[in-house]
């Protein structure tokens, strides 16, 4: 979106626009703060496909374009999907990023009203959009922190953050010795920023450490960007890092083989939504209690054990039964076990 209204900031003649006056016009029409190197950089990649010219012959160099660009237009389906999905952005997506999305929402709303009115379109009785229930709503992040966080993340410096511990409830009092401090300072070589669900989190490493951690943006009380060059270790990539699980909290990254039993009602679903491109439905083959009941199919699949992995278990309730890896089964009985004892008491 920025380099959209770059491109449009930018005059059709030399001398042309110089950086500071892009970044003041970023500033005065969009609301948008950046650094110097971030519109900069913006510059270098709009060449490559814009034409684009820099005027060098003294600075500060002015850059405009050779020729007239018509920017693409929003298409009715990309407006309709973006027009439906706009319940669900608001819920997943923070609130300091919510401003930036705004006038693509609002340009896919009002196409989709001008279609729908020279249409005669009844759009509410052939369309509806269901966002995915959520019972919790997303942790409020700073816009001044996020925008520093961002800052550092693309000037590739360091970052010092003053970060807040998780929550302690008021009946959990500190640990006899520790310090009752809720907050500490650290300097992050950051390395990328990741939406996970409602949580947003940077990827990055202490200062003088070399393990890769996880900190949740909304945690960051304050920032402030450095003049220190951020490390990125060679040997990092960020597809290859989410791929390990690391966002779904694994306790176990190697994968391991699922075995279970499904009712009927479950198979079907898995049958539409697999859990992973491996996974099998079959016909019974162990003798367990559920592969007596009529219709249960066998489940088998890759997993590995994780928060998610464990959550969605549980909430299958009576639905599904584990068979194998015996460590896993017999760790879902006693949690089962111990729920039936709070609703006997």
């Amino acid at each position: 979106m920025r380099q959209w209204q770059l491109l449009q900031l930018l005059p059709q003649h030399g001398p042309g626009a110089t950086v500071s006056e892009l970044l003041a016009a970023l500033k005065d029409e969009f609301q948008v703060q950046v650094g110097r190197r971030t519109v900069e950089r913006d510059l270098e990649t709009l060449s490559l496909v814009f034409p684009l010219t820099c005027n060098d012959k003294s600075k500060p160099f002015g850059w405009y374009l050779t020729h007239s660009v018509q920017l693409p237009q929003m298409t009715l389906p990309e407006a309709l999907l973006l027009h439906l999905a706009e319940p669900e952005l608001a819920s997943l997506v923070p609130g300091a990023v919510r401003p930036l999305l705004s006038p693509r929402l609002a340009e896919a709303a009002r196409l989709v009203r001008d279609s729908a009115q020279s249409k005669q379109w009844q759009l509410s009785e052939k369309i509806a959009f269901l966002p995915t229930p959520q019972l919790q709503q997303a942790p409020v992040v700073g816009a001044e922190v996020l925008f520093t966080v961002q800052t550092a993340l693309l000037d590739d410096v360091c970052l010092s953050i003053n970060y807040s511990s998780p929550y302690r409830l008021p009946a959990e009092p500190a640990a006899q010795g520790i310090s009752d401090k809720t907050n500490s300072r650290f300097l992050l070589h950051p390395l990328a920023l990741v939406q996970n669900g409602m949580q947003l989190y940077l990827v990055a490493i202490v200062d003088g450490y070399s393990d890769t951690r996880l900190f949740a943006i909304h945690r960051i009380s304050t920032a402030q960007v450095t003049e220190k060059p951020a490390e990125r270790p060679a040997d990092f990539h960020l597809q290859q890092y989410l791929h390990s699980g690391a966002l779904q909290f694994v306790s176990e990254p190697i994968p391991f083989t699922l075995c279970a039993m499904v009712d009927p009602a479950l198979a079907r679903l898995l049958a539409e939504a697999p859990l992973g491109q491996q996974m099998r439905l079959e016909q019974a083959t162990t003798a367990t209690q559920a592969a007596c009941a009529q219709g249960w199919l066998q489940l088998t699949t890759e997993v590995s054990d994780s928060w998610n992995l464990r959550l969605w278990l549980q909430s299958q309730g009576s639905r599904i039964e584990v068979v194998s890896p015996p460590w896993l089964r017999q760790q879902l009985q006693d949690e089962l076990l111990q729920t039936l004892a709070l609703y006997q008491r």
